[in-house]
């Protein structure tokens, strides 16, 4: 895909005032007024991006954050069977490289539990994450939740104090707990 191409799969990302907030409700109302990617850039995000894709693989555009000195960010929704995440990349302005990948906020489950997460990001691009637990019974544990931060940092590196994915760390933590 050509730099122009990708100029152009950013338009499809709307602006956003900062603060704001990603959850499991909000993409409803971000899908229904975000234009959907046409499928060559659906394409380039799951093959260059997204490495674990399938053919029930959905991907909708969500927002661009406010520009970096020398990057691009921003924030599609990918889901398939057990998973919905919000994903955050950043590019590279020169190129439109990938830069930085990230999970910010999402749901993921293994039939047993649902491990979901939560994001809000400030107006300085700090992403406060709150993830947790809940059980296929519907019952959530509290000793489950954790919060943490990730960064935007000014050269397009994605800092996370905690984890590469947050819907990553409960899972590690239970199988650390039966060992």
């Amino acid at each position: 895909m050509s730099p122009s191409d990708l100029f152009q799969l950013i338009e499809f990302f709307p602006l956003v005032e900062l603060p704001i907030t990603f959850s499991e409700a909000a993409i409803r109302d971000i899908s229904s007024t975000n234009k959907p990617l046409p499928a060559k850039y659906v394409h380039h995000i799951l093959t260059e991006w997204e490495h674990n894709i399938d053919e029930f693989t959905e991907v909708i555009p969500c927002v661009s954050l406010p520009e970096g000195e020398d990057h691009f960010a921003i924030i599609y929704w990918k889901a398939d069977l057990l998973t919905r995440e919000y994903v955050l990349v950043t590019l590279d302005k020169q190129d439109i490289s990938l830069i930085s990948r990230k999970v910010i906020a999402g749901m993921k489950t293994d039939g047993e539990r649902i491990i979901q997460s939560v994001a809000n990001i400030e107006d300085d691009q700090i992403i406060n994450v709150m993830a947790g637990e809940v059980s296929h019974n519907g019952h959530y544990d509290p000793m489950s939740s954790n919060a943490f931060t990730m960064e935007v940092l000014p050269g397009g590196n994605i800092y996370s104090q905690k984890e590469d994915e947050p819907l990553a760390w409960v899972e590690k933590k239970t199988s650390t707990e039966k060992k």
